[in-house]
């Protein structure tokens, strides 16, 4: 993750917030910014052989620091991991 600098015109070092090991484009992660400055990042799937990640700016509007989310869905009552999904869209 980086980001230009309107002020500077520069891009500052990037984070590494996950390494999947992949070249597989199916697998680029969806960057979101809520209204409260954190960057979210969403670390897709391609198919089910691979787990997806969600991660969060520890800081907002800023990338040096991430923490991983532990999503979760409640199936027939039951809370279950969220950690498969593909072709994501976010939207805040």
């Amino acid at each position: 993750v980086s980001y230009f600098d309107h002020k500077t015109g520069m891009v500052p070092r990037p984070t590494i917030v996950l390494d999947k090991e992949t070249d597989n484009a199916h697998d680029n992660p969806v960057m979101n910014i809520d209204a409260e400055g954190y960057i979210w990042i969403f670390s897709t799937a391609h198919g089910t052989n691979s787990p997806a990640y969600i991660s969060r700016s520890k800081k907002p509007y800023d990338i040096s620091e991430f923490e991983s989310i532990q999503a979760s869905k409640v199936v027939k009552g039951q809370t279950l991991p969220m950690d498969n999904f593909s072709y994501l869209q976010s939207w805040y």
